[in-house]
């Protein structure tokens, strides 16, 4: 795969930004029956973050919804589409929003992750977040930068 290019995405794209969503979480409904909507409220909260989208000739590939809060770059959600899962998207997106948090003078990432997605969390900790907070049924994973 090539180097992919990011671009900024906004509430005007939240038809495609929700089909992505839904099919990247798709796989965890059977599993986690308490597993949030992700795409309830998603015009408005495309409307309160910083989005950052991949694509290819299939549309988007992948989605980062940043926001600041606590004095950190809060991570409102990450998405990758299934068929391109594997090709480091989720880890240039997380590069992006380092960037990103140093750019607004911000050190730290932060993120909120369901407690039972062990893949998503291994992930996450091979990157270099850490569990800073455990919630019900969730789990709070912040890295400085």
């Amino acid at each position: 795969m090539s180097d992919p290019s990011f671009r900024p995405i906004g509430p005007n794209e939240a038809v495609a930004i929700a089909a992505l969503f839904e099919a990247a979480y798709a796989p965890f409904r059977e599993t986690l029956p308490d597993l949030p909507d992700m795409t309830e409220g998603l015009a408005e909260e495309l409307a309160e973050t910083e989005n950052w989208a991949a694509e290819d000739a299939r549309g988007l590939s992948a989605v980062i919804l940043l926001r600041v809060e606590d004095k950190a770059l809060f991570i409102a959600n990450l998405a990758v589409r299934p068929d391109t899962q594997g090709q480091g998207l989720a880890r240039k997106l997380l590069e992006l929003a380092e960037t990103r948090a140093r750019d607004l003078g911000l050190h730290r990432l932060q993120l909120t992750t369901h407690a039972d997605m062990q893949g998503t969390i291994a992930v996450y900790k091979r990157l270099g977040f850490e569990v800073t907070e455990r919630l019900e049924g969730a789990l709070r994973m912040g890295k400085g930068i």
